[in-house]
């Protein structure tokens, strides 16, 4: 990078970094502990990008993402839990469904999460913002609004709790509102209608589902 003549990079993190949070809402200044290896994974390059700051004078802007949904990713593996809940309920299979889905989670429509890099590109040094929405929903009501949208219901596939699931996680946003104005402006409902009619209108999807999903 320091060869390339880069001199700013904006890099995708994760609240994973965090693992299980002493308190909530989520600050940036919050203990860095990551609970599995994913978090493991982006909090060793933050240190890492931390660094190149320090040393080389990069500037570096950090954007923890927390859920982030929306449409797209069609292709596999289909790893986040609204796309498998809205893949599965179109198709009228089971959802599969880890704790009961009682855990917490802030999720963040695509488009916002977009508008937060456009607005980071005039920061500079190093600075670590999270992005979400300040909510937090739990999974098993965001797979209801599923329904209520489409109109029926499919059943549940309970799989128990999962190993480095956190039971509940949801951002301050604050900081980057201070920074550059950012709010989240799409709510879950209407960003799970986009991201419903966007599954609907792929002419691929049953097939795209069974293959990379079930």
């Amino acid at each position: 990078m320091k060869d390339s003549g880069c001199k700013k990079i904006i890099f995708s993190s994760s609240a994973c970094v965090y693992g299980t949070p002493d308190k909530l809402p989520i600050k940036e200044d919050a203990p860095i502990k990551p609970d599995n290896p994913y978090g493991a994974t982006k909090a060793s390059i933050e240190a890492f990008l931390q660094s190149f700051h320090q040393n080389f004078g990069f500037d570096v802007i950090i954007l923890r993402y927390f859920n982030p949904y929306g449409p797209g990713r069609m292709y596999p593996p289909i790893t986040h839990a609204i796309p498998n809940f809205i893949k599965a309920t179109l198709a009228k299979k089971p959802i599969p469904l880890y704790w009961q889905g009682e855990q917490i989670r802030d999720f963040i429509y695509i488009e916002d999460l977009a508008k937060a890099h456009i607005d980071v590109l005039g920061l500079f040094g190093y600075q670590v913002f999270n992005i979400g929405t300040e909510t937090g929903v739990k999974v098993k009501d965001v797979i209801q609004e599923i329904f209520q949208i489409v109109g029926y219901k499919v059943p549940i596939d309970d799989l128990g709790q999962r190993p480095g699931d956190v039971a509940a996680t949801y951002a301050s946003s604050k900081k980057l509102a201070k920074a550059v104005g950012w709010k989240a402006n799409v709510n879950l409902k209407e960003g799970l209608r986009k991201t419903i009619d966007y599954y609907k209108s792929q002419d691929k999807f049953p097939k795209t589902l069974v293959k990379s999903f079930f």
